[in-house]
């Protein structure tokens, strides 16, 4: 085949196991011009071009870490982006996303500017920034300037004494920040600093200001169970709500389940296989290795490390996995849904089009990481003595080799600033609601209303939560949380199910023999959340074995024979008839959705409704 493209020949083909958006396959990935601009079979690829070869290997799309502290310019004690940088592209990180803790912080566009002026030149990795919130200005982020910051951090403490003066100390404060946040269309990025977190207090807080104004919120750290639960219900919701994991969270400290900081791994490891979080990222910064004996800190140096400890991690916990997918988990974390989430364009996909950011990667290479690997600039690495899965053998961004694993050599420091896109064409998140809204007339309706206003408007009404739970055609229990649940009828005793028609479980439960549907009561809040997630949703559960699975702590249970299956839009309404009811308490009250959060429904001291 001809090396020809639009500007002359192809500069580079890479063959191997090609991780794309839609699946692994054998090919060649033909790069010219710093693009990707051929996707094709090996014996399709252009003759006369240097090549690099992977062999069994995987070429991957360049990895994204969203979370680094280089710090530098402006710190003298900082990572600096040259030792950051070469960190970062030995580990298959080809661009990053700054926080702001610069010095001066990045409050405003002219400080992105500067800060991006300062690093040019100076790293191997393309980069990004985000802005930090400043509580004494939140109506900058009203009007943010296009294609200057990926989003907006936010640093929270609202307990102790000591705190920079850019640090929310109070919930006033976090809220005028959403709102500003919401009517800018600005993603918020949010952390506390007031230490553990595990019991989702944090959390709930910032869900509720998501539901409240619809702004688009990413939580960093994830790092107890309560808050993962939180969050999995949140997004079950259709809030513009996503999380990260840190990858010395999921790694260290793995002789038990939970580590020095109360992290429940376990819980955290099965949100990730079950696609609740978005990224994976490494919080890179400069520590002394004194300090990071003692605790398990916010971040450490790890850009280097991420992509292979986690790999490493996910092939000890789940040896019979297949590799492949494994592996499309990892760019899925890594690379795709960061770069879709922080609007980065050209990057995350291995495709035509795309920047040619690649990755080669040995995922059953062993080797033991040692001080000599290290290439941040701190010097040293938490992970010195361990033994890794897998192994990055080159990296290449903008189709230039910037690591060589088999020499150890780098290649230019020729990174360039990131200028976040625009939403998608006809999608992005919903128009946020407005602190007051304006009471329209029915004289102001107009046909045919936009999703986000109904969606809004349906909000205000209560619905139950419940659990449907079946076997599948195997004999496998099944389950999910719905909300959209009612009685049909009292003679003969019907209830409707209105089921997602895109939803994962929606052609199994449409095709079950019998279900049972559960009403969850107080305190069920994490059943709730655990049925929301995509994965390990029985764990733990305590079962009855029948007709249906029962998860027999749910205090009522209704066993049914499904009779029909109606159209309704974009969900099917099933119809089922209730053979069996099970009562095992007579509390008050119970769990419902509200306003796109949990609450509890409580008896009111008022005459009850008539008949209808």
């Amino acid at each position: 085949m001809e090396a020809l493209t639009p500007g002359g020949r192809a500069d580079l083909v890479v063959i191997g196991r090609l991780v794309t958006p839609e699946r692994v396959r054998p090919g060649a990935a033909v790069v010219a011009g710093g693009r990707v601009i051929a996707v094709t079979d090996v014996e399709d690829a252009p003759a006369g071009v240097p090549r690099l070869d992977a062999g069994d290997g995987y070429v991957l799309p360049g990895l994204i870490d969203t979370h680094v502290h280089f710090r530098g310019p402006g710190r003298r004690r900082a990572e600096g982006w040259g030792h950051g940088s070469r960190a970062a592209v030995a580990g298959g990180v080809t661009t990053v996303i700054e926080m702001p803790h610069t010095a001066p912080p990045l409050l405003d566009p002219d400080a992105v500017r500067a800060e991006a002026a300062l690093v040019a030149g100076c790293s191997l990795v393309d980069y990004a920034f985000h802005l930090e919130a400043d509580p004494r200005r939140p109506e900058l982020l009203a009007r943010p300037v296009p294609g200057v910051a990926a989003g907006a951090e936010v640093r929270v403490r609202l307990a102790g004494r000591r705190a920079a003066s850019t640090v929310v100390r109070d919930p006033e404060a976090l809220e005028r920040i959403f709102a500003a946040a919401a009517a800018g269309d600005l993603p918020l990025v949010l952390h506390t600093e007031d230490g553990a977190r595990s019991d989702g207090g944090f959390a709930a807080l910032v869900i509720g200001l998501v539901r409240r104004y619809g702004t688009r919120t990413h939580l960093l750290r994830l790092s107890g169970p309560r808050e993962t639960d939180l969050v999995a219900v949140a997004q079950a919701a259709g809030l513009p709500v996503t999380c990260e994991l840190t990858g010395h969270r999921l790694s260290l400290d793995e002789a038990g389940t939970r580590g020095r900081d109360g992290t429940d791994r376990d819980r955290l490891w099965a949100a990730l296989r079950a696609g609740e979080v978005a990224c994976l990222s490494s919080d890179h910064a400069t520590m002394p290795p004194s300090r990071a004996a003692r605790e398990t800190p916010p971040g450490i140096p790890g850009v280097q490390e991420l992509a292979t400890t986690v790999w490493t991690e996910m092939r000890r916990r789940w040896p019979d996995e297949d590799t492949d997918t494994a592996v499309l988990r990892l760019v899925d974390h890594l690379a795709v849904r960061p770069a879709d989430l922080f609007r980065l364009p050209g990057k995350g996909r291995l495709e035509a089009g795309a920047d040619a950011d690649l990755v080669v990667f040995d995922p059953e290479a062993p080797w033991t990481f040692s001080a000599g690997d290290v290439h941040a600039g701190s010097g040293w690495s938490a992970y010195e003595g361990r033994t890794m899965a897998g192994r990055v053998l080159t990296t290449i961004r903008g189709g230039d080799v910037v690591w060589d694993g088999a020499t150890r050599t780098f290649g230019s420091a020729t990174g360039r600033w990131l200028r976040p896109g625009p939403p998608p064409s006809g999608g992005g998140t919903p128009v946020p609601v407005p602190v007051r809204p304006a009471v329209r007339s029915s004289r102001d309706r107009r046909p045919g209303i936009d999703a986000a206003t109904f969606r809004n408007a349906m909000a205000r009404l209560a619905a139950p939560l419940t659990v449907l739970t079946c076997y599948d055609s195997e004999g496998r229990e099944q389950g999910l949380t719905v909300s959209a649940v009612g009685a049909l009828s009292l003679n003969p005793p019907l209830v409707l199910v209105c089921l997602d028609r895109g939803g994962r479980s929606h052609d199994i439960v449409t095709k079950a023999e019998a279900l049972c549907l559960h009403i969850l009561g107080p305190g069920q809040e994490a059943v709730a959340g655990r049925f929301a997630a995509r994965e390990d949703r029985f764990r733990g559960m305590r079962l009855a074995h029948g007709r249906v699975p029962e998860l027999v702590d749910v205090p009522v249970r209704l066993i049914c024979s499904p009779r029909e299956l109606r159209d309704g839009g974009d969900h099917t309404i099933l119809v089922a008839l209730v053979d069996d009811v099970t009562i095992v308490d007579d509390a008050d009250g119970g769990l419902v959705w509200h306003r796109r959060a949990v609450a509890h429904a409580v008896p009111a001291d008022v005459p009850a409704p008539g008949p209808a």
